[in-house]
């Protein structure tokens, strides 16, 4: 007989103590999908948009907090850096975490121009993103 399967946090104590909301904004649907759920299992509370557009209206109508964005850099009809602009005029020190698959200096220079800003580079494991997403949530509390 095999040992049952845990459904619960993949951190082990290490979800966060009161939910925590993160807007995801990644356009691939089935990427977007295996996102939300590597995330929710990790007991955060999950915001989606496709693309940038659709991003920034969520930041503007959702009445709860917003802890984190995480978004594409390169996205066709608004790039990350223009969302997560939009998202701070709507939500001020919203910490934002970058995905992005290309490695070069100007895409990683962006991501540092503010302390709020994260960078990780795809394709990366589950763990790296959820350690990530923990450093930049830390790094914004109060």
């Amino acid at each position: 007989m095999t040992p049952r399967h845990d459904d619960g946090p993949a951190g082990g104590g290490d979800a966060p103590r009161s939910p925590r909301t993160i807007l995801l904004i990644e356009e691939d649907d089935a990427v977007r999908g295996l996102l939300q759920h590597l995330l929710e299992r990790e007991g955060y509370t999950v915001l989606m948009a496709g693309d940038g557009p659709a991003g920034l209206a969520v930041a503007e109508v959702h009445s709860g907090t917003i802890d984190l964005l995480v978004t594409e850099i390169s996205m066709p009809r608004m790039s990350g850096r223009e969302v997560a602009d939009g998202a701070r005029a709507a939500r001020s020190g919203l910490a934002v975490l970058f995905m992005s698959g290309y490695a070069d200096s100007g895409t990683i220079q962006l991501s540092q121009e503010n302390g709020r800003e994260g960078l990780i580079l795809k394709p990366f494991r589950p763990a790296e993103l959820i350690g990530r997403i923990k450093e930049m949530l830390q790094d914004s509390s109060h």
